[in-house]
């Protein structure tokens, strides 16, 4: 299993009866777990980073 199958779901198209029915790949709940976690993470670091920088400028 690649990280294209990890991260999203298979492509369907159909044809039948003249008509085209097309399922695009959604996001797998992988993929919603990593979005969260790379939320918190940088909402983290964003935090910590102004912090160090305000420090070293009293010095």
């Amino acid at each position: 299993m690649g990280w294209r199958e990890l991260l999203q779901t298979d492509v369907t198209v159909t044809f039948a009866d003249h008509a085209t029915s097309l399922r695009a790949g959604e996001l797998s709940p992988w993929a919603y777990h990593l979005l969260v976690l790379g939320s918190i993470a940088v909402g983290r670091l964003w935090r910590a980073l102004p912090r160090h920088a305000a420090d070293r400028e009293q010095r």
